[in-house]
């Protein structure tokens, strides 16, 4: 997997490195060691923010790209966070003969996914609203108040993750429809698995970046939305809501614990 590009799939984590190394770090410590081959050189062209922006940009495009949407197809952006507005667009740059219908209560998330592209704002009962933007069946409720209904989203791409997601994610999609996995817990969670048995449904997980395949060419992530952002393909405009210092780095970790409803993303300015 390495030799290819796809190190996300790595078989060695956990071995001991090769070389003889003091504590490398992680990336909330003051210095951390890394591997050459694991910087990126940002293209000349792009400016700081979208610089910033690239890792959580690449997580979206990868979930796009590791199944590509077929024309016509009804898709569900499940959370409305970063991950799912970039996923808008990269289903919008993949596959514009689609539509998008996205869930968020947030009236700035709602008014940039629509500028990203997407097509309809899931609001009311979810179940309900499903049924309707899909053409389905009625709605059944059954037992326990667990509800169901025949039709559905032939695609969701859950970016909120946890069991309950899961199951209600897995009840909102057609027959055979596509449960593309990209938020996730690191715990075990528990659902109701009952709908992908039932309605043979395919479940894809997602895990960061790895080797694209984009009109005839093979490229890593990271090379591929630089080269987007440069053309003005992938736009990063709006994603940026508030800038802190990095001494005001306790004010930023309030704010996102705080989670104002006008907040996408929080910057930190190094300099």
């Amino acid at each position: 997997y390495c030799a290819e590009g796809n190190y996300n799939l790595s078989l060695n984590y956990g071995e001991p490195s090769p070389l003889k190394l003091p504590d490398t770090g992680a990336g909330m410590g003051d210095y951390f060691l890394a591997p050459e081959q694991q910087l990126t050189k940002i293209l000349d062209e792009l400016t700081d923010d979208q610089a910033v922006l690239l890792e959580p940009s690449c997580v979206s495009v990868h979930a796009v790209l590791m199944d590509p949407p077929a024309k016509g197809e009804k898709i569900l952006v499940y959370g409305c966070g970063m991950i799912g507005l970039g996923i808008v667009q990269a289903l919008k740059i993949v596959q514009p003969d689609c539509q998008i219908w996205v869930t968020t209560r947030k009236k700035a998330r709602q008014q940039l996914a629509k500028k990203l592209g997407a097509d309809h704002i899931l609001s009311g009962d979810i179940y309900e609203e499903s049924a309707k933007a899909t053409g389905g069946s009625r709605v059944y409720t059954g037992m326990n108040k667990n509800k169901m209904f025949f039709g559905g989203f032939d695609r969701v791409y859950d970016c909120a993750g946890g069991g309950k997601a899961n199951t209600l994610c897995c009840r909102l999609l057609a027959p055979r429809g596509t449960y593309m996995k990209v938020g996730h817990h690191m715990a075990a969670v528990t659902y109701d698995e009952s709908p992908v048995w039932w309605q043979e449904l395919k479940i894809i997980g997602v895990d960061a970046h790895g080797m694209e395949e984009w009109q005839g060419r093979k490229l890593y992530t990271f090379d591929l939305v630089q080269e987007w952002m440069r053309d003005g393909i992938y736009k990063t405009d709006g994603f940026i809501t508030h800038r802190f210092p990095l001494d005001r780095y306790k004010d930023a970790f309030a704010v996102a614990l705080k989670n104002p409803p006008e907040l996408i993303k929080i910057v930190l300015d190094c300099g």
